[in-house]
């Protein structure tokens, strides 16, 4: 009897953590920013992008990486929204092209003026280090008003601050494991695009939801033409709603136009990014 009861001990501790996966799957959770004013976090980027371009029939490629270092603070807190102050601390980028390399490092003053890099590039870099971009965002994580400080307006890299924060939105209703909503968001900067991003629960616990995402980009900018697509994971803290951690891969093909003359090239890339709390 004591070996009986014994092996229905074990069936059923077996069985309990699919009876919990089976409870949360049917559970409906509610994803939003639940932020507090004051709260501090630092982020971290890492890229990777490989460029296959033709020029002149001949086939060039460039291979870039790329760091960038975040600080965000949320300097105020509404009933629907809430303002996120973003400072990039750091920004470094390595691109081997034709068997040169080109180095810039935000913390290192020797790289600034590397003919490889040209003054232009460093200088336009270095503008971005230390400059308060504060958005105005709703719970749901669409962003609206974007005040960029002390930066021209007219930033590339600046205008796709609305467009990086809106890649992780939020539906305005609650979610089971496997329900999937979307969002369409238009960029702005060196091309304008246009992005569909769909988002898809897959699994969740009591501290974090992870969400599949998957999405279709495309330029209607007729000098350069560029269609692909990116796929990807997110880590959400379900307290806060705050991304914690996030990878994607991306393909792309491009058609640009210049002068009269077409450069076809396909891109492929990732990136990561983690991010965590400090105040």
């Amino acid at each position: 009897m004591k070996r009986t009861n014994k092996f229905l001990l074990v069936v059923a501790m077996m069985m309990l953590p699919g009876f919990i996966m089976t409870t949360y799957a049917q559970k409906a959770i509610e994803l939003k920013y639940n932020l507090k004013k004051g709260s501090k976090y630092q982020s971290t980027m890492d890229m990777t992008q490989d460029v296959d371009m033709e020029v002149q029939g001949q086939s060039m490629v460039m291979n870039s990486e790329m760091n960038f270092e975040f600080d965000y603070t949320v300097t105020d807190v509404r009933a629907d929204s809430f303002d996120l102050q973003t400072v990039i601390n750091a920004i470094k980028m390595k691109q081997s092209v034709m068997g040169m390399d080109i180095i810039y490092d935000s913390k290192d003053t020797s790289t600034y003026n590397n003919p490889m890099v040209g003054t232009k590039i460093s200088d336009e870099m270095n503008k971005l280090i230390g400059v308060a971009i504060t958005t105005t965002n709703s719970v749901n994580g669409n962003v609206g008003k974007v005040d960029m400080g002390t930066l021209d307006k007219n930033n590339d890299i600046a205008k796709n601050m609305k467009s990086s924060f809106s890649q992780a939105t939020y539906p305005n209703h609650k979610v089971k494991v496997g329900d999937s909503w979307t969002n369409d968001i238009t960029t702005t900067g060196l091309t304008d695009m246009t992005m569909h991003m769909k988002y898809t629960l897959t699994k969740f616990n009591r501290k974090q939801a992870f969400i599949n995402v998957e999405a279709t980009i495309e330029s209607p900018d007729v000098t350069a033409k560029l269609k692909g697509t990116m796929s990807g994971e997110m880590t959400v803290d379900r307290k806060t709603g705050w991304v914690v951690h996030s990878t994607f891969d991306q393909d792309f093909e491009m058609q640009m136009e210049q002068q009269g003359m077409s450069f076809p090239a396909t891109i492929s890339g990732s990136y990561e990014i983690n991010s965590k709390k400090v105040n």
